[in-house]
């Protein structure tokens, strides 16, 4: 039996809604994160960042991979709209490896390196 086409224009705004929930939940973790580090800083200056960056990288993996199991999904959507939740998926991925980005810039640098350090220049 084909869902009809009211199921259907409610399913593309709750998707939509849905693919939003883990960036937003990224986001505040992102700044609860950016708050620790703070505190880390003070008390152990010499923290180790690459745990930090995969903590994010981590984090950011499972969001991607909540937005493809959510794109999957929706089989019955991508069929009745399959441009608009192609732009739904494409733009939350976009969006979310730009808050990684962000984040990962977030972290801050060990105190008395320069970037150049870190790459052994």
């Amino acid at each position: 039996m084909e869902p009809n086409s009211l199921e259907l224009e409610a399913g593309i705004k709750v998707l939509i809604i849905l693919s939003l929930i883990p960036l937003v939940l990224f986001a505040l973790w992102s700044d609860s994160l950016e708050k620790s580090l703070n505190q880390r800083i003070i008390t152990n200056p010499k923290f180790d960042r690459d745990e930090v960056f995969e903590k994010i990288r981590m984090a950011s993996l499972c969001v991607i991979l909540f937005q493809f199991t959510l794109f999957l999904g929706s089989i019955d959507i991508i069929k009745a709209f399959p441009i608009l939740t192609e732009i739904t998926f494409t733009a939350s991925v976009l969006f979310q490896l730009g808050l990684q980005s962000y984040t990962e810039k977030k972290v801050p640098p060990i105190p008395g390196k320069t970037e150049n350090d870190s790459f052994n220049i």
